[in-house]
C-alpha cells in the first residue's frame, strides 16, 4: 500500500516521486496497480476516508 506524500506538486515535478518510480517499473515487469480515489471530507478537501 502506498500513499501520497506532503511533498509540494513543484518538488514532484522536479525532483520526481517514488510512486511515480513504482508505478513506472511495475509497469515494465507486469505489474497492475490499482488507484484508489479519497472521498472529499466535509469541508470540500481530499483526505477523509470511510468511517471518519
Amino acid at each position: 500500500m502506498l500513499g501520497t506524500s506532503n511533498r509540494s506538486s513543484l518538488h514532484s515535478l522536479l525532483r520526481g516521486s517514488i510512486i511515480q518510480q513504482i508505478l513506472r517499473k511495475a509497469g515494465d515487469v507486469g505489474i497492475d496497480v490499482h488507484v484508489i480515489a479519497r472521498k472529499p471530507d466535509r469541508k470540500g478537501g481530499a483526505g477523509a476516508t470511510e468511517g471518519d
